[in-house]
């Protein structure tokens, strides 16, 4: 009598590939997670000693956002709503630096996020004498955005927080700034320029009369 073993040897072969390929694919380990963790996305431009930040959060919810800027002695807030935020601002340093700007942002819980980091260089001489200032309304003291700013015959604009900053003007000058906006009478101001940066502080718009006065009332 003839014992066949191939129909008891490879079904047993066969459950046992199929047990070693079930331990080995089963599981589902964790994975290292790459790139930036930090929730933050963040590039910067400089232009004489004017430095642009713009940042991206990856989260909707965020409450403020500020830097840390290589050569700017306080925190920066950036200016923005949801996931974009943006914010200019004068750095003091020499020829040829290295400006690390590092970005945070803070959601409604409290938590923080990043730092998004980048780096840009200054040019060849360094920064330059640089005016700014913030336009506010005259009535609510609220900022001014988009009011145009000329002085020492450049023209700038004013940013989501009324900020203005101006760059490359002579040292040891006297200059007067003129600020126009639609719907405000225009307002001027005179400033010193010298080495490093100026701030004017605040200037206010007041807002234009349109409407004619009330009819008189009679007793």
């Amino acid at each position: 009598m003839r014992i066949r073993y191939r129909r008891l040897v490879f079904p047993a072969a066969a459950a046992l590939l199929i047990a070693v390929l079930a331990s080995g694919c089963g599981g589902g380990g964790s994975s290292t997670p790459s790139g930036n963790q930090g929730g933050v996305d963040v590039t910067a431009t400089i232009s004489g000693n004017m430095v642009s930040i713009s940042a991206h959060t990856d989260r909707s919810d965020i409450a403020k956002v500020w830097a840390e800027v290589t050569g700017v002695a306080s925190p920066v807030s950036l200016a923005g709503s949801g996931q974009d935020w943006s914010a200019s601002v004068a750095v003091t340093a020499q020829a040829n630096t290295v400006v690390t700007v590092k970005v945070y942002a803070q959601d409604s819980l409290g938590n923080v996020l990043g730092p998004g980091i980048t780096q840009v260089k200054t040019g060849e001489f360094g920064t330059q004498p640089t005016v700014m200032g913030t336009v506010v309304n005259r009535d609510d003291n609220k900022p001014v955005a988009g009011a145009t700013v000329t002085l020492g015959g450049q023209t700038t604009a004013t940013d989501a927080s009324g900020r203005f900053v101006m760059t490359g003007f002579l040292a040891g000058t006297t200059l007067e700034g003129v600020i126009t906006k639609s719907g405000f009478a225009e307002a001027r101001f005179t400033v010193n320029v010298t080495e490093g940066t100026v701030d004017v502080g605040r200037v206010t718009l007041t807002a234009t009369q349109d409407l004619p006065p009330p009819a008189p009332v009679f007793p």
